[in-house]
């Protein structure tokens, strides 16, 4: 008999000693998780504060229900603490520049979307699929393939075709998928960039250049991969979201959704990585001194070096930042 691929990661633990989970963790308890976060550090709440369900349940349009299970969820990541005198405080507050959490734990949607994208990148299943094919392939269940596909539709990576197939589409894997995404960037980015109307939110900016700061005072011994890849994709969102084109932001944001859960091949150049990261703040040190035009060729030479993929040096010959008159 031909044995079943058992791609997703199976646990050692044997079933009688795993824990009884009748209501598994979905991708919108994680989702509202992070939504209940930003409710909270958008009204203002400090380490220590009270989170009172009946507010963020009237923020987030939920019962409190699904509030004390996001509250819960937030508990066992260190976000907040449980109060002897009950519900939950603040314990924790993020200081990356979106105020996203990047520890939440895994769902069984998680782990489909990621082996579903890495089978696709290694050619393991065909293009075209169907909902009861998916659950046969991983196992699993009818609600977790659903949530799954309707994550990919959102995220650009399928689209539904005739009967009830699903058609993914083209990813940026291998050297000529890789070679046309940045042809594509190097001629969308910089325009996006001097496109009329561009405006960055100076908050997110100046969090985006705090954070690559902080980043590239790290030693090379201890230097944070995936926050480095991390703030590379919410750079290149936030120029996108910028854009005042809708067609050049469309364009950029479905481009760079479709690259960002492509896992990589290779290893990891840090060399470069921190090159990278000087780029990045020579980008925004322009943008910030309205030199749109400089930050277009700064930002068309980033990913050239980034498609050459060997260490150069970006961000030579800039004009000091002009020192601004006292009153």
């Amino acid at each position: 008999m031909k044995e079943k691929p058992a791609l997703l990661p199976k646990s050692d633990t044997p079933t009688e000693a795993r824990p009884n989970t009748a209501k598994p963790l979905r991708q919108r308890h994680v989702e509202l998780a992070q939504r209940v976060y930003e409710v909270a550090i958008n009204a203002g709440l400090n380490a220590g504060d009270r989170m009172p369900e009946q507010l963020l349940a009237i923020q987030c349009n939920v019962s409190r229900t699904p509030i004390r299970r996001a509250l819960q969820l937030l508990a066992e990541q260190g976000i907040a603490t449980i109060d002897p005198d009950g519900g939950y405080r603040m314990s924790n507050i993020s200081d990356t520049s979106t105020g996203q959490i990047s520890d939440l734990p895994q769902t069984e949607e998680d782990e489909l979307f990621k082996a579903i994208l890495d089978d696709l990148a290694a050619r393991r299943i065909p293009t075209s699929q169907t909902l009861a094919a998916l659950q046969r392939r991983y196992e699993a269940s009818r609600l977790t393939v659903q949530n799954t596909l309707q994550r990919l539709l959102e995220e650009q990576f399928v689209e539904r075709a005739a009967g009830q197939r699903w058609l993914f589409k083209p990813m940026v894997v291998g050297s000529e998928a890789t070679a046309q995404s940045y042809e594509f960037r190097i001629l969308m980015e910089p325009a996006a960039l001097l496109s009329p109307g561009f405006k960055a939110d100076p908050v997110t900016l100046a969090g985006m250049r705090q954070s690559l700061e902080a980043l590239e005072q790290i030693a090379e011994e201890n230097f944070d991969i995936q926050l480095a890849e991390r703030l590379d994709y919410e750079f290149h969102i936030m120029i996108a979201r910028a854009c005042s084109n809708p067609f050049f932001q469309d364009a950029l944001l479905n481009h760079h959704l479709r690259r960002r859960n492509v896992t990589a091949g290779g290893g990891t150049n840090i060399f470069r990585m921190r090159q990278s990261v000087r780029e990045l703040l020579h980008i925004i040190e322009q943008i910030e001194r309205n030199q749109m035009e400089l930050a277009a060729d700064l930002m068309r030479a980033h990913l050239r070096l980034l498609s050459f993929g060997r260490p150069r040096v970006v961000g030579r010959s800039i004009p000091p930042m002009p020192q601004t008159m006292s009153a």
